[in-house]
């Protein structure tokens, strides 16, 4: 009776377990089937759907006559799942071995996606048609691969690299930082010049697809009932620059390293911005091959260095207009203060030399800016202190960023007193250096942007609109125009000031003047030659001018390292520029250099210089 009592028990027992496990089945399946019924059509249509991003058109950069100087063109992008990928090593690896990319760079930004995403990220940019070729040929061991049409930048012509700039991928201190807001891993941004100031206006917004893919991750076209949202493409950006006027800037400076900048007076538009060496942009528009990147940051010429903003340089005698102006304005001497020059100066046992060795004889105010007699500015600069120099510059816009709306801008150094007592100690320092302060020498450093606008300023007698690249946003789709407004800058100096500045700046090219063997027939101009010593070798040539007088329309400034006087090589290329810009401007005339005796300059070797009139 026990044993079957116990049977009956075990049965009962066994009974009930299948009863209760039935029941959980049951309830199971009717949480399946019925109140998780969303959730799990929700799942299956995710490992069905992928998401797949449409980039847009960036836009294109064009000159002001609207010459596209910027254009994209179709090149090939790989994306990946990282879903897919990542529950898959090999397919990564063989990707990489196909593609000849570094294995940890695509594990990096499939791990940054996030190891459950869906959405297909971009792994690799601008693969080579063979690449494409090989992908698609053997689509079935890739899955979780996509290859797709993608716009990318074209570069027609090597013009102003610097100032366009070029793309990059964003780094992650620049996702970290959200410098571009909307980007992700792999997104290609500005990373120099206008492509980079301009970013987000000229890259557009995604769009977005949703594919339909089977079990082995195999495109089987878009998802019904899941409408594709189109990109928003960037709106193109015009710039100030002129193409003509930009070629032959870039021609006349050549192989030499120095800088050009035009801009008109008025609007504070570039005309044309040359920064030699450069390099050419197509390096920038595909993927760059490790021993390109490393001649282009490691070469002594610096070609990456944008010399127009980033350029820091004594100015040499073009300071002596500041110099020379704020004197007057605050009465340290009059105009007619004069000084007998004999080609050199006496400060205790040092003697400091005119760059005309024999000398100029007496000069005032006005004839020692047209002949940039160094003696005349020696007397100057005893009577000044640093302070007053710094104060100078910035009487004239030295001193301060231009605001140039492209990166990388270097700030001007005017030393003061404190400056000194810092970096030489208190009476660390003597008079000796207020010699070269007074000449745009010593510590005086400026930036070309710096100096182009100073030469705006006095060109319009006071004030100046910021210099920029960026003239207006065009929209395609619609029409639209949005012209780009910029600040004007205004410094104040009373009247009696310009009119010894505008003076003797007119007179600078004018008979007897240091470049006034430069002289056109057929407009007049102001300006100012300049020579700045180099510790590193011979001297850098500069010059500005304005054009045509009373009332300017164009500034130019031009800088050459290492080629002496002022007058003997930038005057000249600046003249053959503005010859240009009138001829243009006004059809059928011929510029002619009218004649005037070329006065022998002297150079501070003593030996007669073979053309020019001097510094």
């Amino acid at each position: 009776m026990r044993e079957l009592s116990d049977i009956q028990a075990r049965g009962t027992l066994l009974v009930t377990l299948v009863l209760v496990g039935m029941a959980l089945l049951v309830l199971r399946l009717f949480q399946l089937q019925l109140v998780g019924q969303q959730d799990w059509i929700d799942r299956s249509r995710r490992n069905q759907v992928r998401t797949q991003e449409i980039p847009p058109h960036r836009g294109l950069l064009l000159d002001r006559n609207g010459r596209v100087l910027v254009d994209n063109r179709p090149s090939y992008t790989v994306y990946g799942v990282p879903h897919t990928l990542l529950r898959d090593s090999s397919i990564v690896l063989r990707l990489a071995d196909v593609c000849d990319a570094p294995a940890d760079r695509l594990f990096r930004r499939l791990h940054q996606a996030g190891r459950g995403s869906m959405k297909a990220v971009r792994l690799l940019s601008d693969i080579s048609f063979d690449m494409r070729v090989v992908l698609a040929e053997n689509l079935r061991d890739y899955p979780g691969i996509k290859v797709q049409i993608e716009p990318k930048r074209y570069y027609p012509e090597n013009l102003a690299p610097h100032t366009v700039g070029y793309l990059g991928e964003v780094s992650d201190q620049e996702l970290s930082a959200e410098r571009f807001p909307g980007v992700e891993a792999g997104d290609l941004v500005g990373k120099k010049g206008v492509e980079r100031n301009y970013d987000a206006q000229i890259r557009g917004l995604k769009g977005v697809e949703y594919i339909m893919v089977d079990a082995l991750g195999r495109d089987k076209g878009p998802m019904p009932g899941m409408p594709t949202t189109p990109p928003l493409h960037g709106r193109d950006l015009e710039l100030t620059l002129d193409y003509e006027l930009q070629t032959l800037a870039d021609s006349l400076m050549g192989d030499r390293q120095g800088v050009i900048l035009i801009a008109q007076c008025r609007t504070g538009e570039i005309l044309a911005s040359v920064s030699k060496p450069d390099f050419h942009p197509r390096y920038f528009s595909g993927r760059m091959p490790p021993e390109v990147w490393e001649r282009l940051n490691n070469e002594e010429t610096r070609p990456l260095f944008n010399r127009s903003v980033q350029g820091l340089y004594p100015p040499g005698s073009l300071f002596k207009i500041a110099v020379s102006g704020y004197a007057l304005e605050h009465h340290l001497v009059e105009e007619n203060f004069t000084v007998d020059c004999k080609g050199a100066f006496r400060l205790g046992r040092h003697v400091q030399r005119c760059w005309k060795l024999e000398g100029h004889g007496p000069m005032n105010m006005r004839q020692a800016v047209i002949h940039s007699c160094d003696v005349w500015f020696y007397q100057l600069g005893l009577r000044m202190s640093p302070d007053d120099i710094r104060a100078a510059g910035l009487s004239f816009g030295l001193g301060v960023p231009t605001g140039i709306d492209i990166d990388g801008e270097s700030r001007d150094l005017l030393p003061d007193t404190e400056w000194y007592d810092l970096n030489f100690g208190e009476k660390g320092w003597s008079l000796g250096v207020m010699l070269n302060l007074a000449i745009g020498q010593g510590e005086v450093l400026t930036t070309p942007i710096s100096l182009l606008r100073y030469a705006c300023i006095v060109a319009n007698g006071g004030w100046c609109i910021t210099p920029h690249y960026g003239r207006a946003l065009l929209d395609r789709a619609t029409g639209e125009r949005e012209d780009l407004v910029y600040e004007r800058q205004q410094v104040e100096l009373s009247p009696r000031t310009w009119a010894m500045v505008q003076s003797a700046t007119q007179g600078v090219v004018r008979a007897g003047g240091t470049a006034g063997y430069l002289r056109r027939d057929a407009y007049e101009a102001g300006g100012k030659t300049g020579t700045a010593e180099n510790p590193h070798g011979k001297e850098h040539s500069l010059f500005m001018s304005w054009m045509p007088e009373p009332d300017p329309e164009i500034a130019v400034f031009v800088l050459v390292e290492n080629a002496g006087h002022g007058s003997e090589i930038a005057a000249p290329i600046a003249f053959k520029l503005t010859d240009y810009w009138y001829e243009r401007k006004h059809p059928g005339t011929h510029v002619s250099r009218v004649y005037v005796p070329r006065p022998a300059a002297v150079d501070t070797s003593g030996a007669l210089a073979s053309a020019g009139g001097g510094d």
